[in-house]
């Protein structure tokens, strides 16, 4: 009944046709089919109601329980559940519909019998583990809407051989979507086609591209049509399509702004060399593994390497910044740099060391700057150096020995610069050069040189990329090509111009370097000046020197302490646990008179004190807010400051717990402080400087233990006692 005009079919249309196997009412203008219309066909197994005007097929073919092929494509079906089939079905054909998605509300997956499905040309969004029955064997979804297949969609369709996934939305795929049960060896791999979608090949689908080689596990499907897969790369500044067979795992990217690793302990810190932090303003991207590490920092208006570039970077961009210099060990530690741009970044200067820790760079791209000279150090440690782009700068100079050392240098951009002169043939020591450019320069029309560089020219002319554009000058003006240039023309010119360049260029590098060598010693100078006094600190606690400074103090067998402490009775636990164990157990070992520890109580208190105090080299006052209460502390502090009036060679010394404020201070307690060294307890480098200005120690050459220092000290306190009595 093919290819006719029916319209509409009720029931009774198929009363005396029970024995019917086969319906075929293809191509007709059918809209809807009665409910109970297939009840008098118990046995059918065919049916085919193609290219008609249906909308909905619900109660139609669920109880044909001998029903193998049914064909309703090419209609306007818009809703399907696998209810509305009977599970004996074996071939199912519902393409060019308008289904948004297949319905298995009852989870009928294990009972179906279904093997081929065409479900293309529909609508259909989503696919699921349930999306499918899992005896399925082919099944086609070609030119939908898919864009998300779910994790083991296909793991439980151990029968399957074929999908055909093409022209869909597909942007991401998670490598457990396309996740089979293991293949036995002796069958083959499913195969599926996925050409003629829009993928986005970030660092989450490195595996795709790879996966046709993942033989070894046999549990992912065959993609036979992969060289067809297009795959949209996100690179730094650019979107390229790329076929999915010619990618590399290092264009599979993601952006990231911090990664702490696993093993990495330090992340909650500042200085953290394993954490991977973008720098501020800059885009940065990684694939799966960190192998490739790219930092885009172009055009962001640097005027340095900016701050806290990650130590594992592979690619960095800094080109289009305005940079004038790069300094010295502006890239120290990036050990696996493979890539550097600088190219478009104003700069006229490269340092000494500029590129040092750099010994994996392979890419080197310093092109439309302002470089004059290469002086020869600028690329000693690029070892592994395949690529340097220098062209469109305004080099005049370049050192013979420059890229001498680039054993592996393949390209070489020499071009657009001013270069007159250059014994191009030293470059026949880079002998892996595939690639030169050298034309647009002013090169030399002189004879011997000429000849030499047309010799070394035609050993090497299968390299040289631009050879119309290579010119010799003379007269400074009329230019000449460089390589059919004979010795008869070359006598009759002229190269005084290029002499008188070269002495002209060689005298203003003087003139250049020595004023700048001379502002660099100055301005060494103002530092040592500036920073003298922590330096000689620095020096004196570390190597024992005082630095032209000589010892004012005088011998040993004067005085019997090298310091007196003052300090109140509520300090007293401070002064005993942490200044007197530092000092008399240190190196060097001071002799310390500590008031309520060493000085006997008696009524001659005040005359005690002043002997104490001239027996000590020092005095030092530990203040706190109670000492400056105490009449008795007041007056130590006084008898030191006397007794660094009577002798200059006494120094007071003022330890400060809390903060004072001078104007709130006697006249007389003011001038003590005043006169006084003070140092601030808690002070960054506070020990450094309290032995700093102590003396020296009698024990300086001889380190005495903490015993020792303490039975010296307790006899020169008895002597003291003795003293005090007989006065």
């Amino acid at each position: 009944m093919a290819q006719n005009k029916i319209g509409n079919m009720t029931k009774g249309c198929f009363q005396d046709l029970t024995s019917l196997k086969t319906l075929d009412f293809s191509y007709n203008r059918i809209q809807s089919l009665g409910h109970s219309l297939f009840d008098d066909v118990p046995e059918l197994r065919v049916a085919k109601f193609n290219d008609n005007h249906l909308t909905d097929i619900n109660g139609l073919f669920m109880n044909l329980r001998y029903l193998h092929t049914l064909n309703v494509s090419r209609n306007n079906i818009t809703w399907f559940d696998y209810a509305l089939v009977p599970t004996e079905l074996k071939t199912l054909d519902i393409h060019d519909n308008e289904i948004d998605g297949l319905g298995n509300y009852f989870e009928l997956e294990l009972l179906m019998n279904l093997r081929n499905l065409d479900a293309s040309h529909n609508i259909i969004r989503e696919l699921t583990p349930s999306s499918l029955p899992n005896s399925i064997e082919m099944v086609s979804f070609r030119s939908n809407r898919i864009s998300v297949i779910g994790p083991f969609t296909f793991m439980a369709k151990t029968n399957l051989s074929f999908v055909d996934l093409r022209g869909n939305a597909i942007r991401h795929l998670d490598i457990n979507a396309f996740r089979l049960k293991s293949i036995p060896p002796n069958q083959p791999l499913p195969e599926f086609l996925l050409s003629n979608n829009t993928l986005i090949c970030d660092c989450s689908m490195e595996w795709l591209q790879r996966i046709n080689h993942l033989d070894e596990s046999r549990q992912y499907p065959m993609i036979v049509d992969l060289g067809e897969v297009v795959c949209n790369v996100t690179l730094p500044r650019q979107n390229a399509l790329l076929e999915m067979s010619l990618t590399k795992p290092s264009d599979f990217l993601c952006r990231y702004q911090s990664h702490c690793f696993a093993l990495c302990h330090c992340c909650e810190f500042d200085a953290c060399d394993c954490e991977m932090m973008c720098p501020e303003n800059c885009t940065c991207y990684s694939d799966q593994t960190w192998n490739t590490n790219m930092v885009d920092c172009s055009l962001r208006g640097y005027s340095h390497v900016p701050h806290r570039v990650p130590m594992d970077v592979t690619d960095l961009y800094l080109d289009g910044n305005d940079m004038s210099h790069v300094g010295s060990h502006s890239f120290i530690g990036r050990k696996n740099l493979r890539v550097l741009h600088l190219n478009n970044s104003n700069i006229h200067i490269i340092r000494n060391r500029t590129f040092n820790g750099l010994q994996n760079l392979l890419v080197l791209h310093l092109e439309n700057n302002h470089i004059a000279v290469i002086e020869g150090h600028e690329f000693t440690n690029l070892t592994k150096l395949q690529e340097l782009y220098l062209s469109h700068n305004r080099l005049k100079a370049i050192k013979n020995e420059s890229f001498k050392h680039l054993n592996y240098l393949q390209v070489i951009y020499l071009d657009h610069n001013h270069i007159a002169e250059f014994n191009v043939w030293i470059l026949g020591y880079n002998k892996a050069l595939i690639k030169v450019k050298l034309g647009h320069n002013k090169w030399i029309c002189e004879c011997s040189f000429t000849e030499r560089f047309r010799r070394w020219f035609r050993k090497h002319k299968p390299i040289i990329v631009d050879e119309g554009s290579i010119r010799c000058t003379y007269n400074n003006s009329t230019t000449m090509h460089l390589i059919e240039f004979s010795n008869s023309t070359c006598s009759n010119f002229s190269v005084i111009p290029f002499t008188s360049a070269e002495f002209v260029e060689e005298y203003m590098s003087v003139m250049i370097l020595v004023p700048m060598l001379l502002i660099l010693i100055l301005l060494a100078a103002l530092v040592v000046w500036k920073y003298r006094n922590s330096m000689k600190m620095w020096i004196y606690n570390k190597y024992g020197v005082r630095l032209f400074e000589k010892n004012d103090y005088p011998a040993e067998s004067e005085k019997l302490f090298d310091a007196f402490v003052s300090y109140c009775k509520k300090d007293e636990a401070f002064v005993t646990q942490m200044v007197a164990p530092e000092l008399e157990c240190g190196l060097p070992p001071q002799r310390l008179c500590l008031r309520y520890r060493d000085l006997p109580t008696s009524r001659y208190m005040a005359e005690t004190i002043s002997e104490a105090v001239e027996c000590s080299f020092c005095s030092i006052a530990v203040v706190s807010e109670q000492y400056l209460k105490s009449e008795w502390c007041i007056f130590e502090l006084k008898a030191s400051y006397h007794e660094s009036q009577c002798n200059r060679r006494h120094k007071v010394i003022i330890i400060l717990l809390n903060k004072v404020d001078l104007k709130e201070l006697e006249p007389d307690v003011r001038a003590c402080f005043k006169a006084a060294l003070i140092i601030h307890w808690g002070d960054r480098r506070f020990w450094e400087k309290l032995r700093y200005a102590l003396p020296e120690g009698r024990n300086h050459r001889h380190h005495m233990n903490c015993s020792e220092n303490k039975l010296s000290t307790t006899l020169r306190r008895s002597s003291l006692s003795n003293s005090i009595k007989l006065v």
